[in-house]
């Protein structure tokens, strides 16, 4: 009989142990959810209805040319990062059915811009301010005479106060520029550039100086309106599907 009641609460420990474990392992990732970095984007883009009044039509080839600026410093097509953004803008337009020329011969010039800036924000947070804490001190009387001292703490409510805060804030964007290829060589020799045929910007800020990630956001969004007019302003996750397969795609 002493067997079996060991035997049973042995077994209760380890089932109270299992039910903790997973409660645990629930909250973790309850939590590591709860914690995911937003991405907050603002994209828009124009084009020029008489040279792509349907947009980009499929089979056509581009030539990336790398213009950017990080942290106000010109980066050449020879960085490291420029030249690993080409490798992306070039998975994802394949992806659109068109094809990416080195040399000379493509039908369109796709100019790109990237860069990041820090700045300081003014934020206000709201602070909690805890109220006054009274000690009271006295002698304790009564019908029967003298009960001795006593001690009184009491605490008065706390109120909430706005507090003006500084916060370190990145902003970072990737522009594109599309030009018609024979009008954009013709001319490159010439202080005048030729019309664009499309424009696009993809702009967004957050805490974190990191511009490499974020450039991956930036670019899928922004093709989203790849030849075409409009605006989109959206909230997106980290594990985003569509970066995730940008990333893996890339040649290690």
């Amino acid at each position: 009989m002493k067997n079996l009641k060991f035997f049973i609460r042995s077994a209760k420990k380890i089932q109270a142990k299992k039910l903790g474990l997973i409660f645990c392992l629930g909250l973790c990732l309850f939590l590591s959810a709860c914690m995911k970095r937003k991405i907050y984007i603002k994209t828009s883009a124009y084009a020029c209805s008489e040279s792509i009044p349907n947009g980009f039509l499929q089979n056509k080839s581009f030539t990336l040319v790398g213009d950017s600026y990080v942290c106000g410093v010109k980066q050449s097509d020879c960085e490291l990062q420029t030249r690993e953004l080409k490798k992306k803008m070039s998975l994802v337009l394949k992806s659109k059915g068109h094809s990416v020329i080195e040399d000379s011969g493509s039908d369109y010039f796709l100019v790109f811009n990237y860069g990041s800036r820090g700045e300081t924000e003014v934020r206000n947070s709201l602070k909690y301010i805890p109220g006054e804490t009274i000690n009271t001190t006295g002698s304790l009387t009564g019908i029967y005479g003298y009960y001795g001292q006593y001690n009184q703490t009491t605490h008065s409510s706390g109120t909430y106060i706005f507090v003006p805060e500084k916060f370190n804030i990145y902003l970072k964007f990737l522009r594109l520029y599309v030009y018609d290829a024979k009008q954009y060589s013709k001319l490159s020799h010439t202080n005048t550039m030729p019309p664009q045929v499309w424009s696009g910007l993809a702009i967004g800020k957050d805490g974190y100086a990191d511009l490499r990630t974020y450039l991956d956001f930036l670019l899928i969004h922004l093709f989203d309106l790849f030849g075409k007019n409009g605006e989109v302003i959206g909230e997106f996750s980290e594990d985003d599907e569509r970066v995730i397969w940008l990333r893996q795609e890339m040649p290690k």
